[in-house]
């Protein structure tokens, strides 16, 4: 299910995105007239939080984040976005611990996206930009990249579509990036639709929807059936 969200400005990623049929999506554009209307669903935790964040940019990522997460929650709920509950457990992971729901969020640039399942789930969203080769060689493995090589893609986007897809099974793993991406390891690549399959370190495959929408890729997480 892919939840519409409340705003033309605001809308979800459209239907026809490559995602599991089982996960829902909710994505959340900036818009300055926004803020007001998005911080007053925050709890008066996440509220303290905001205001002892010193850069806006890091202020902007949290809220549009946290405020993606309780409308989507308070859609599939079907109560109010305050009364959710979200916490953050002592390895990192997000959770709502009154819910069925596993759910994971992202943020880059102007955008958020969030994302909840009854299976584990992860999700990563990144900005399309030049990175440094020298990552290369911090997430891949070479018989990695033999893989990723045949897609039809700059070489600094095959870099930023792997980076994208270890990161959203990384956090579908609840650990993120406190584990290495090199502890995951790609071990199929289809092109159409654009997907990956990565193996963890316990043996278990993830499939990975990704898809490019503008300046951003998106890659979604679940277990492979």
């Amino acid at each position: 299910m892919t939840l519409q969200a409340e705003s033309s400005r605001n809308l979800a990623f459209p239907a026809e995105i490559s995602i599991p049929t089982n996960v829902s999506v909710h994505r959340l554009v900036y818009d300055e007239s926004l803020v007001e209307e998005w911080t007053s669903l925050l709890s008066a935790e996440e509220n303290v939080r905001l205001a002892e964040m010193k850069h806006e940019n890091r202020r902007r990522s949290f809220l549009m984040g946290r405020a993606s997460l309780r409308l989507m929650l308070s859609a599939l709920r079907g109560v109010p976005a305050l009364d959710i509950i979200i916490r953050v457990e002592e390895n990192g992971s997000i959770v709502s611990p009154d819910t069925p729901w596993h759910i994971s969020l992202a943020h880059s640039g102007e955008e958020a996206v969030s994302v909840a399942s009854l299976q584990r789930v992860g999700v990563d969203l990144e900005v399309v930009s030049k990175r440094d080769d020298d990552l290369l060689g911090y997430i891949t493995h070479e018989s990695e990249f033999e893989l990723i090589d045949p897609l039809p893609l700059e070489r600094q986007e095959k870099l930023l579509l792997c980076w994208t897809a270890k990161e959203a099974v990384l956090k579908a793993l609840g650990t993120g990036l406190r584990r290495s991406p090199k502890s995951v390891r790609v071990i199929r690549v289809d092109q159409n639709p654009l997907r990956m399959c990565i193996k963890d370190v316990e043996g278990h495959a993830w499939d990975i929807a990704l898809e490019r929408r503008g300046a951003y890729y998106l890659a979604i997480a679940t277990p492979e059936e």
